[in-house]
């Protein structure tokens, strides 16, 4: 289980300090001047922010922009009643860290479903090849179950929360899950029964190998950081892409990994919320989502839906006319199951558009290109 460490509320800290409230479990062997590694996992609200430190999350107090994913030097100033901690040194900045994000999503798109299924096929105790030897015990079985559960497969489908759920799993709503039990005034205690994600078991197991990284641990040691890092960066890629898009746009990227032919690969989902009618009006929001895939038996498929209060429309473009032929007898069912949820359904068609591949392209580099563009026109 996950341990979040909650601060008391407090006068904001000086420009260049971080303050947090040791509790019950204070950070081991920690003393005046001890100078600390540190990774920022995200930001919690405008002085508060989740970090890691010796494979221990903590909400800290700060006046410093700092931003998810960045690595700091910290000096340990002072003890009590709060641990103090001074910032020495920090990654790129804010413009950098986004620039980076968008620059590795543009230049591979399968970033995230590569590093999984090096991860399924790295720790899956059945491949030969297989690392056995981490830090600590179960840690491959952990990661290996949790990676399981995020790709959508015959296991998965039957959940009607799975997506929600795997966002969490993943680590992207790390910091929004905790920032809402701050609000509701939860203590630590609360989050001692919360489901630790994959993103900190990942960071976490690289703290430990970095610290221990000797013996038989060692062994590969260059090996295990480059594919645990590699997994974690591609997650906090997407998380600041998520913000980003998210403040500047009222749009999110969600990643779905699944197998097709026993290869990893995603669909990506844009999700645009109509923030104008979202400000004007509650429950009137108008919603648009563009699923963009491409799969071995039907080829590049571009599904975009717009609902508006129970009203749910839906368009199906697909490459050539044998697919639309083989797609369009499923749509009559589709609007039954939706009528039978509540929706009132309007046009539901599939078409075929040319060039497909390089107009899915297209949409997917123009958007990553945070250049905001009026899809409720």
């Amino acid at each position: 289980m996950a341990s979040i460490h909650l601060p008391p509320i407090t006068t904001p800290t000086s420009e260049n300090r971080l303050q947090i409230q040791q509790d019950a479990r204070p950070l081991p062997q920690i003393s005046v001047g001890q100078l600390l590694e540190a990774r920022v996992l995200g930001r919690l609200d405008g002085e508060r922010l989740l970090i890691s430190i010796q494979e221990q999350s903590l909400v800290a107090r700060t006046a410093i922009p700092l931003q998810a994913g960045e690595n700091i030097r910290l000096r340990v100033e002072g003890l009590n009643p709060l641990l103090t901690l001074v910032l020495l040194e920090r990654s790129a900045g804010e413009p950098a860290h986004i620039g980076e994000a968008l620059q590795s999503m543009r230049a591979d798109p399968l970033a995230l479903a590569k590093s999984l299924a090096g991860l399924l096929e790295a720790l899956d105790p059945e491949n030969p090849g297989a690392l056995r030897t981490l830090p600590a015990k179960g840690d491959a079985g952990r990661i290996l179950q949790l990676v399981r559960s995020l790709v959508f497969s015959k296991n998965t489908v039957e959940n009607p929360l799975w997506i929600k759920d795997s966002l969490q799993s993943l680590g992207l709503l790390l910091e929004s899950d905790i920032k809402k039990e701050l609000q509701k005034g939860s203590s630590t205690g609360s989050f001692q029964e919360r489901a630790v994600s994959l993103k900190e078991l990942l960071l976490n197991l690289i703290e430990a190998l970095r610290r221990h990284g000797d013996g038989e641990v060692g062994k590969g040691l260059s090996q295990k950081l480059s594919l645990f890092e590699g997994a974690l960066k591609n997650i906090e890629n997407l998380q600041v892409l998520n913000v980003i898009f998210q403040e500047q746009e009222g749009k999110y990227l969600l990643q779905i990994p699944f197998l097709l032919s026993g290869r990893m690969t995603t669909a990506d989902v844009f999700v645009y919320v109509d923030q104008e009618n979202q400000k004007r009006k509650k429950g009137s929001e108008g919603y648009h989502v563009v699923f963009a895939l491409h799969m071995d038996a039907l080829g590049d498929i571009m599904i975009q839906a717009r609902w508006k209060g129970k009203k749910l429309g839906c368009l199906i473009e697909c490459g050539s006319d044998e697919i639309r032929d083989f797609i369009r007898p499923s749509l009559a069912g589709l609007a039954e199951r939706l009528g039978a949820l509540g929706f009132q359904t309007g046009e539901m068609t599939c078409t075929v558009k040319k060039d497909l591949g390089q107009a899915r392209e297209e949409f997917y580099q123009r958007e990553l290109s945070l250049t905001a563009v009026d899809l409720f026109a």
